[in-house]
């Protein structure tokens, strides 16, 4: 059986992800082929190519509550909790999909130090 893959943003791209299809330009040309562990160097070749996604092996699942604990904790700047929840507050955050979409707002907030728009 073939392992699992997903499409991802090449922006989103990390060294170390394996190619789970060949990767081409728009106009059809070879960049990297199927099973390669992509380097940072090809992720910004990519993105000079004009590769909009790429399709990566998908790590095995982990089990939640483990991959929960070793989740580092999100440094939010003062305000930024508040300006996220006022954001998503038509939102019920108890829906696991709005959940994981806060994680993913909180994330990217850290990792960026932004607000909200």
């Amino acid at each position: 059986m073939a392992p699992a893959s997903r499409s991802i943003p090449v922006s989103e791209l990390e060294a170390g992800m394996v190619a789970a299809e060949d990767v081409r330009t728009p106009t059809g040309r070879l960049l990297a082929r199927a099973g390669r562990v992509l380097s940072q160097r090809e992720i910004h070749g990519f993105e000079l190519w004009g590769v909009c996604a790429v399709r990566v092996e998908a790590p095995e699942p982990a089990d939640p509550e483990a991959e929960e604990a070793t989740r580092p904790a999100l440094a939010l700047a003062p305000g930024q909790e508040e300006a996220l929840r006022d954001r998503f507050r038509h939102l019920d955050p108890a829906d696991p999909v709005v959940t994981v979409l806060l994680d993913y707002c909180r994330h990217r907030m850290a990792r960026s130090g932004a607000r909200p728009a």
